[in-house]
Protein backbone atom coordinates (compact mmCIF):
# COMPACT_ATOMS: atom_id res chain seq x y z
CA UNK A 1 0.00 0.00 0.00
CA UNK A 2 2.06 3.34 -1.11
CA UNK A 3 0.06 6.56 0.50
CA UNK A 4 1.08 9.80 0.01
CA UNK A 5 0.71 12.83 2.59
CA UNK A 6 0.36 16.20 1.50
CA UNK A 7 0.29 19.14 4.46
CA UNK A 8 -1.29 22.33 3.43
CA UNK A 9 -1.31 25.19 5.72
CA UNK A 10 -2.72 28.45 4.81
CA UNK A 11 -2.97 31.56 7.94
CA UNK A 12 -6.57 32.83 8.07
CA UNK A 13 -7.40 36.43 10.31
CA UNK A 14 -6.88 34.95 13.62
CA UNK A 15 -6.14 31.52 13.08
CA UNK A 16 -4.63 28.66 10.56
CA UNK A 17 -6.37 25.88 8.74
CA UNK A 18 -4.58 22.88 8.27
CA UNK A 19 -5.10 20.88 5.13
CA UNK A 20 -4.56 16.92 5.03
CA UNK A 21 -4.38 15.06 1.98
CA UNK A 22 -3.51 11.65 2.08
CA UNK A 23 -3.97 9.68 -1.07
CA UNK A 24 -3.85 5.43 -1.65
CA UNK A 25 -2.69 4.04 -5.10
CA UNK A 26 -4.31 7.00 -7.16
CA UNK A 27 -7.95 5.34 -6.23
CA UNK A 28 -8.59 6.77 -2.89
CA UNK A 29 -8.10 10.68 -1.43
CA UNK A 30 -8.76 11.54 1.92
CA UNK A 31 -8.61 15.47 2.62
CA UNK A 32 -9.26 16.46 6.07
CA UNK A 33 -9.34 20.28 7.17
CA UNK A 34 -8.54 21.51 10.75
CA UNK A 35 -9.67 25.15 12.14
CA UNK A 36 -7.76 26.21 14.38
CA UNK A 37 -8.35 29.49 16.28
CA UNK A 38 -8.22 31.31 19.25
CA UNK A 39 -12.31 29.99 20.04
CA UNK A 40 -11.32 26.44 19.16
CA UNK A 41 -8.58 26.23 21.21
CA UNK A 42 -10.70 27.72 24.38
CA UNK A 43 -13.37 25.04 23.59
CA UNK A 44 -10.49 22.17 23.50
CA UNK A 45 -8.69 23.24 26.70
CA UNK A 46 -11.93 23.03 28.53
CA UNK A 47 -12.87 20.02 27.00
CA UNK A 48 -9.34 18.75 28.55
CA UNK A 49 -9.92 20.71 31.77
CA UNK A 50 -13.55 18.38 32.38
CA UNK A 51 -12.19 15.17 31.39
CA UNK A 52 -9.10 15.64 33.47
CA UNK A 53 -11.36 16.12 36.39
CA UNK A 54 -13.47 13.56 35.67
CA UNK A 55 -10.50 10.87 35.00
CA UNK A 56 -9.20 12.07 38.13
CA UNK A 57 -12.40 10.98 39.92
CA UNK A 58 -12.75 8.17 38.15
CA UNK A 59 -9.32 6.89 39.47
CA UNK A 60 -9.95 7.85 43.18
CA UNK A 61 -13.70 5.99 42.83
CA UNK A 62 -12.86 3.15 40.60
CA UNK A 63 -9.11 2.56 41.75
CA UNK A 64 -7.82 -0.17 39.90
CA UNK A 65 -10.36 -0.72 37.48
CA UNK A 66 -10.61 1.90 35.77
CA UNK A 67 -8.66 1.12 32.29
CA UNK A 68 -11.74 0.65 30.27
CA UNK A 69 -13.50 3.53 31.79
CA UNK A 70 -9.84 6.05 30.76
CA UNK A 71 -10.25 4.34 27.27
CA UNK A 72 -13.72 5.58 26.62
CA UNK A 73 -13.02 9.18 28.40
CA UNK A 74 -9.96 9.63 25.56
CA UNK A 75 -12.33 8.22 22.98
CA UNK A 76 -14.93 11.06 23.98
CA UNK A 77 -12.14 13.81 24.00
CA UNK A 78 -10.57 12.71 20.90
CA UNK A 79 -14.14 12.72 19.09
CA UNK A 80 -14.61 16.12 20.91
CA UNK A 81 -11.64 17.41 20.05
CA UNK A 82 -12.80 16.47 15.55
CA UNK A 83 -16.09 18.10 16.36
CA UNK A 84 -14.38 21.10 17.73
CA UNK A 85 -11.50 21.46 15.30
CA UNK A 86 -13.77 20.79 12.04
CA UNK A 87 -15.08 23.67 10.03
CA UNK A 88 -18.43 22.54 8.51
CA UNK A 89 -20.02 19.42 9.63
CA UNK A 90 -19.83 17.10 6.43
CA UNK A 91 -16.09 16.88 7.53
CA UNK A 92 -17.27 15.45 11.02
CA UNK A 93 -19.14 13.26 8.95
CA UNK A 94 -16.07 12.01 6.28
CA UNK A 95 -14.34 10.94 9.44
Amino acid sequence: MVALLVLGVSLLRGGFLFEFSIKFLSTMDFNFVILVDFYSLGFLRFVCLISGVVMFYGGYYMGEEDRKFIYLVLLFVFSMGILILAPFFFGVMVW
